[in-house]
């Protein structure tokens, strides 16, 4: 039986919500540790107005998977490879995040200003809908070359959703298990895959700008500063910290960027894989937005943070955590029985605000 990825109802509705806030108003953060026993740990958080239901779930390898190609034709069919655990939007059914038992790992952020692909000549079935990538990635790849390659090679689309203005605009932050990191940006119609040297990803602008910007504070360091003579007077500081005085604070992607990507380099790499989670979980605490501190003058409703996902890319498991429920839940689909029926159906989070 084959499985459609998204529900094309259920996303109509996801797409109502997202044409009532601005497109500039979406935050996430990604990025990748390195531990010196060579765990891979990847970091990831969602921030939303409105509240997205979220289950986190397992989809085996074989499952068969359909894609829609334009004017109610079929799309790309595969079977998948690997299995792989998703975090599903709900009611739409599409994969905002996820990894596979090969650990490579793939997240979804918005990306104002992208453009996806025009409809090709191609034949129907070599087509992919955007929203269907993360499926056929999770599914079908081990490392990021390989998702280079293949995303280089494939017929990728979209198409309006009757009745409403909006598609929403994403690129995907790619990590696996052997440390490597990639961006994938739909711009102007065309497809750009760039290496991601930082490993760290936010939203607009395009990543490029974000490598550049950097550039701005290359004179911050975890390093207090010294004593400052004037005159007869010594000044002194008036307490830790002074060596990153400067850091941008506010939740804008280029702040939250510059941020993550100083604060992951100062930290180092984590000894171990299990000192690797817990530094994710508090790099990630840099970037949380309280509900009500980012709003919207009209409706006076904006992001917060509903979710945050640490990623073990070695060992294949999952730690989750809420809004509402600052406990940590560990997710241990990759290495259980993939038959199960609880695993494949899934569990549902509690993302709202308290």
């Amino acid at each position: 039986m084959l499985r459609k990825i998204w529900n094309s109802v259920s996303f109509k509705v996801i797409a109502l919500a997202i044409c009532t806030i601005p497109s500039s108003g979406f935050s996430c953060t990604d990025f990748l540790l390195k531990a010196e026993d060579r765990t891979c740990i990847v970091g990831r958080s969602l921030e939303f107005a409105q509240i997205l239901p979220t289950r986190v779930q397992l989809f085996p390898k074989g499952e068969q998977f359909q894609s829609p190609a334009p004017n109610n034709q079929k799309g790309m069919q595969w079977t998948s490879k690997y299995a792989f655990v998703g975090m599903v939007i709900l009611p739409s059914k599409a994969i905002s995040d996820g990894f596979n038992e090969k650990g490579f790992s793939v997240g979804a952020l918005w990306m104002p200003g992208t453009e996806y692909p025009a409809v090709s000549s191609a034949p129907a079935d070599t087509m992919i809908h955007f929203a269907d990538i993360m499926a056929w990635l999770l599914g079908n790849v081990e490392t990021v070359e390989e998702a280079k390659n293949a995303l280089e090679k494939m017929h990728v689309y979209s198409d309006k959703v009757a009745g409403f203005s909006i598609i929403p605009p994403v690129h995907l932050s790619l990590h696996d298990a052997n440390g490597k990191s990639g961006v994938v940006e739909f711009i102007k119609g065309k497809v750009n895959i760039y290496d991601n040297p930082v490993d760290v990803l936010t939203n607009a602008p395009e990543y490029p700008w974000h490598l550049t910007n950097l550039s701005n504070y290359i004179n911050l360091s975890p390093v207090n500063a010294g004593e400052l003579k004037i005159g007869n007077a010594v000044i002194t500081a008036t307490g830790q910290g002074t060596g990153f005085l400067g850091v941008p604070g506010d939740w804008t992607p280029p702040s939250r960027f510059v941020r993550t990507a100083l604060f992951k380099n100062a930290m180092g790499a984590p000894k171990t894989g299990k000192a690797g989670i817990n530094a994710a979980f508090h790099l990630l605490n840099t970037v949380d937005i309280p509900y009500g501190t980012v709003r919207e003058k009209e409706s006076n409703s904006g992001d917060f943070t509903q979710w945050i996902v640490v990623k073990d890319l070695t060992n294949k498991k999952l730690y989750v955590r809420t809004y509402g429920d600052l406990n940590i839940r560990e997710f241990d689909f990759l290495n259980g029985d993939q038959n199960s029926q609880e695993a494949k159906k899934g569990i549902d989070l509690q993302t709202q605000a308290l």
